[in-house]
């Protein structure tokens, strides 16, 4: 048996190179790109919201007579329940 090694061939280099040119820059980049406009619409989305639904403090009163606002700065999903809600 012989031990010659053969030389890759040129288009075995530039198929080489066309993938690892994809794997480098193709797929971050059109990450990226996805991520940004997904972004985007998310903000825009965010900024239509307007602030519906207004709803009063909720005072705890503790023993030391100091009254905290348990609403502020939190989500509240609230259910009213009854039958005639039209």
């Amino acid at each position: 048996m012989s031990t010659t090694e053969q030389k890759p061939s040129n288009v075995r280099k530039i198929i080489i190179a066309v993938i690892l040119f994809i794997i480098l820059i193709g797929f971050p980049a059109a990450s990226y790109f996805y991520m940004r406009d997904g972004l985007k619409w998310r903000k825009q989305a965010v900024s239509e919201l307007g602030q519906y639904g207004k709803i009063g403090p909720a005072f705890l009163i503790l023993s030391n007579g100091e009254r905290q606002n348990r609403l502020e700065g939190s989500v509240s999903v609230i259910h009213i329940f009854g039958k005639d809600r039209t």
